[in-house]
């Protein structure tokens, strides 16, 4: 633990990490259950944790889906009392199918202090990186 790291940030990383890794259990364990989810990549909104899980087991099944990694960029975190908003940009190799490709991507995570004490996501969203200005 980085000296003075804040839990959410700690968490958000957490996040990352367990993604990359596609350690499924513990990425899905660090979104509270009515998290919701927002995908450019998916027709409609995931209203919780559980469809979320759904659709990546129907991935996995399916398309063979498999992250084989990810990498947090431009890192930033603001807090608003039991609050965090995250954002990053975000490079992740993926595989569906028989392909392997780079994706660049900007998220943005909600991180709630739950009644336990606990940072949690509540709310992913996710978008295609601009690749240049208007």
């Amino acid at each position: 633990m980085t000296h003075g790291q804040h839990p959410a940030l700690m968490v958000a990383n957490e996040i990352i990490t367990a993604f990359g890794q596609h350690q499924t259990a513990q990425y899905f364990a660090l979104f509270e259950p009515e998290a919701q989810f927002i995908f450019y990549t998916h027709h409609e909104k995931l209203n919780s944790r559980m469809a979320y899980e759904m659709l990546w087991t129907q991935w996995e099944e399916q398309h063979r889906f498999k992250i084989l990694n990810c990498e947090s960029l431009h890192q930033a975190i603001t807090l608003h009392e039991n609050i965090a908003v995250f954002t990053h940009e975000v490079r992740t190799t993926v595989q569906w199918e028989n392909a392997i490709n780079s994706i660049n991507e900007a998220e943005t995570i909600i991180l709630k202090r739950n009644a336990q004490g606990l940072w949690r996501a509540i709310h992913e969203h996710l978008s295609p990186k601009a690749t240049s200005g208007l």
